[in-house]
């Protein structure tokens, strides 16, 4: 994999956002717990292509932010013989060496803590299943390793936080947010676990899942003649045509636009795409609808 510098950054912050501190230690193991909630495609086609890949340096910058702020953590709790930071579990599991770093494990409260530097939106959403996931998978080494774990939080740095939207429904009203998640039994996590390693495993990656893929399913908007904004988004042309006859509408007083299915990981944040069947039919798929 080689870095590429597409808007010509100068050599201190190439330096910068290409620098990697992931496994440092030089931990022999086979799959992560990131890894592991993440869908096996991509991986599979990144280890396929490692030479090929390319990545630009400024489409590491938030990733580079998180580093910084984790290290900051860990050097600002060093004196605090209670808080362990970036202490890493490796276990075997189902024939496989699993690991999992913490972030934070506080003894006095016998928490782990997992720190995003994200966008507030990702809060709006409220959609923390993967991080759930990573949380408990953590919590399930460190408790093969002996520790005790009473909860797992997510510590939430909102990096484009507005504070002219704090006052709006569901948007945080603070940049950090702390984010109690649901902890597992250790049954249920070693089952998802092992569940994971099978899907990595397989000797054919599975397709990506729509949620994989961040998807925007495709629609079908109801637009009146003359008029920008649509009267309604429905997701079948059907269902469309139903809507606009149950308004009255007549052929010549509206149209319907198709609005494509948007993929954005593939699109805009997956380094292997172009290696990806799936993603080029997809492509090529939305082309041939765009023509027609």
């Amino acid at each position: 994999m080689r870095f590429t510098n597409k808007v010509d950054l100068p050599t201190g912050l190439f330096n910068l956002l290409s620098y990697d501190t992931y496994n440092r230690s030089g931990a022999k193991f086979d799959l992560s717990a990131t890894t592991l909630i993440d869908a096996p495609q991509p991986k599979r086609l990144f280890k396929e292509h490692h030479a090929e890949v390319e990545e630009d340096v400024l489409d590491r910058l938030w990733s580079s932010m998180g580093t910084a702020f984790h290290a900051l953590l860990e050097e600002a709790n060093a004196n605090d013989p209670e808080m362990v930071c970036e202490k890493r579990f490796i276990h075997e599991i189902a024939g496989k060496r699993i690991s999992a770093q913490i972030d934070t494990y506080d003894s006095r409260t016998k928490r782990l803590a997992d720190m995003k530097v994200t966008s507030a939106w990702k809060v709006v959403s409220k959609d923390f299943s993967k991080w759930e996931a990573q949380l408990n998978i953590q919590a399930a080494l460190a408790r093969m390793s002996g520790w005790e774990v009473e909860g797992v939080e997510v510590w939430v740095i909102c990096r484009d936080f507005s504070r002219a939207r704090s006052k709006e429904d569901n948007y945080p009203n603070i940049p950090i947010q702390v984010i109690d998640l649901p902890l597992w039994s250790q049954e249920d996590a070693l089952t998802y676990i092992e569940e994971r390693i099978a899907l990595h495993s397989a000797v054919d990656a599975p397709p990506c899942t729509d949620e994989d893929r961040w998807a925007t399913p495709e629609s079908f908007a109801i637009k009146q003649k003359g008029k920008k904004r649509a009267l309604r988004v429905l997701p079948t042309k059907e269902k469309a045509l139903r809507w606009a006859a149950s308004q009255n509408l007549t052929a010549s007083q509206f149209s319907i636009e198709h609005r494509p299915a948007v993929y954005s990981r593939c699109e805009n944040f997956c380094n292997v795409a172009r290696w990806c069947e799936q993603h080029n039919a997809t492509t090529m798929t939305k082309g041939d609808s765009s023509n027609g």
